[in-house]
């Protein structure tokens, strides 16, 4: 009996030796992270313009932009560009050329390099706005617009296109091309590259908490992580 109390005590001193030592390291949780840019690019339209007022006008631009791109190969963009129209006057006044687009980029790196290629395709809405006097009309355009008023013109157009951008650190340089696609008064007929536009610019590349990060919470998912 003395034999078996021995054992006995030995095996649970032991046991509690080992519970003693053994440690729970604490669980830690891996930040998701979301990766952003802002860019700012010089644009030109070559077509969309001239075929509006009828005038050689290829106006220059500035876009600002904003990029959201995850772990996978594709990359959300939005950009607002804002034209200069060279003045045409006294046949054309106060012309204002805008757009608004979203595009999805699909991008391809280059291996031991920081450099990517990416296709692209979206769609873009143009707004021009102009007072058409109808002086100096030697192209005939009163057959299109009345004289004395103001045009306003819209246009909903499907890109697609090809960029190049090279990143050195936090900084980038980019190029793109892109061809606009649209029809006849919001249509289809006569659907065909209606614009053709070409930029360059910079953009700064930020690291910031996905919104699963945020917002947290197990019974509430949508109160906001205000740590």
């Amino acid at each position: 009996m003395r034999l078996i109390y021995w054992i006995a005590t030995y095996l649970i001193s032991t046991n509690l030796m080992v519970a003693q030592l053994h440690t729970v390291k604490p669980i830690v949780k891996k930040e998701k992270n979301t990766n952003l840019s802002i860019a700012a690019s010089f644009v030109r339209s070559e077509i969309f313009l001239e075929q509006k007022i009828k005038e050689d006008s290829k106006p220059p631009g500035v876009s600002l932009r904003l990029a959201y791109s995850g772990k996978k190969i594709t990359r959300l963009e939005i950009e607002y560009v804002h034209f200069f129209p060279r003045i045409i006057e006294p046949k054309w006044y106060a012309m204002n050329l805008n757009s608004l687009e979203a595009n999805c980029h699909f991008t391809t790196r280059f291996n031991n390099t920081n450099a990517m290629f990416y296709p692209l395709i979206g769609i873009s809405y143009y707004s021009f706005s102009g007072y058409f006097s109808g002086k100096n009309d030697s192209k005939n355009v009163a057959r299109l617009y009345m004289p004395g008023t103001t045009i306003l013109l819209n246009m909903l157009a499907l890109n697609i296109g090809t960029g190049y951008e090279h990143r050195i650190k936090k900084i980038g340089l980019f190029a793109e091309y892109k061809l606009r696609f649209a029809g006849d008064n919001w249509g289809i007929k006569n659907f065909g590259i209606k614009d053709v536009c070409i930029a360059g610019g910079i953009k700064y590349y930020m690291h910031v908490k996905s919104l699963g990060t945020i917002f947290k919470g197990t019974r509430n998912r949508y109160f906001l992580n205000t740590d």
